[in-house]
């Protein structure tokens, strides 16, 4: 068994501490709002919280309890704290992003290359997993990640249960949820092809197992990415990436500016940077022609657009035939 050393042990604890902050505010507040929809009130909990309870009513008019007003009140007075600690932890892993020269911040910075691969993904896979240990194969790595099934052999029967409880969760948890979205915006990965066809036409129970199946195929590129270079097969990097072969092992050098890293030869130009709208609604929109999985087919609504226009065109044509019809009827010599 390999254990972490005591360095290794500390760099797991910033993002442990900024996922267990941001649990905890998302817990209290859906408190709150469950203790609101009791008192069937909808509301989404904001900065004036306090003051908004003062206008609140109920059903029949009447102010909201003195009692619940005041555990309302104390259970809102840790949110604010708990979004203070997830600003300062999120502004210390920013900072350590872009100065650390250390290995892993390398393979963080590799990591983040990679369309639909945020800083909390390749930050928790290579400090809880790629940064510390060594695997010899990729069923190593299925194995620690707890995303392979245990032998179940006696005697001449040979057989493989469902997932073991061991490994690790963290990766475990992150290596799924990172796989539903790897269809989506990765659409021209050879992953999604060999998922899609297996099992994105089958029952809800058949797509879990098959986000299973593909965690864990991703994972191991994943760890052939960071450990020996390997670009995933069709895989989509972000905007402007520019590599080179030997680009991985030097990493992309912090507190530099555009100009300086695109001479590096690993450079990612974000979207600011190109002056493009950073909202999810306009990346979405740029999005939607190549959102088919495994081909490029028009989407649902370009393809509800064409058959309107088709549908419109004919109709025109059998008009056109029909007043065409009629006047050579009329001008026909009796």
């Amino acid at each position: 068994m390999r254990v972490p050393s005591l360095e290794e042990a500390e760099r797991r604890q910033l993002h442990r501490a900024l996922a267990t902050a941001t649990r905890e505010r998302t817990r209290v507040i859906n408190r709150l709002k469950g203790l609101l929809a009791a008192q069937g009130l909808v509301m989404s909990p904001s900065g004036d919280f306090p003051h908004q309870l003062e206008s609140l009513r109920r059903w029949d008019g009447s102010p909201l309890p003195v009692g619940l007003r005041h555990r309302l009140g104390q259970e809102w007075a840790q949110v604010p704290v708990l979004a203070q600690r997830i600003g300062q932890w999120e502004a210390e892993r920013r900072a350590l992003l872009q100065t650390a020269e250390e290995a892993s911040m390398k393979q963080v910075r590799q990591l983040l290359t990679l369309t639909g691969m945020g800083t909390n993904s390749a930050w928790g896979f290579v400090r809880e997993f790629f940064g510390w240990r060594v695997f010899r194969n990729g069923q190593d790595v299925g194995a620690l990640s707890g995303l392979t099934p245990p032998p179940d052999a006696s005697g001449n029967t040979a057989d493989a249960r469902g997932l073991a409880t061991a490994g690790n969760d963290h990766i475990r948890a992150m290596a799924i949820e990172i796989a539903w979205g790897w269809l989506r915006f990765q659409p021209t990965s050879a992953l999604t092809p060999w998922s899609q066809p297996r099992f994105g036409h089958g029952s809800s129970r058949l797509r879990r197992r098959g986000m299973v199946a593909l965690a864990r195929k991703l994972l191991i590129a994943l760890w052939r990415f960071v450990e020996m270079g390997v670009l995933p097969d069709g895989v989509a990097l972000k905007a402007a990436v520019r590599l080179s072969h030997q680009s991985w092992s030097t990493g992309c050098e912090p507190g530099l500016g555009w100009a300086a890293r695109e001479e590096t030869g690993f450079a990612v130009r974000t979207d600011l940077e190109q002056g493009r709208l950073t909202t999810a609604l306009s990346r979405r929109h740029e999005r939607m022609p190549d959102q088919v999985f495994g081909g490029k087919r028009p989407t649902r609504i370009e393809g509800g657009l064409r058959r309107i226009r088709l549908t419109h065109s004919r109709a025109l044509r059998t008009v056109a035939a029909r007043r065409d019809e009629r006047k050579s009827l009329t001008s026909a010599p009796t």
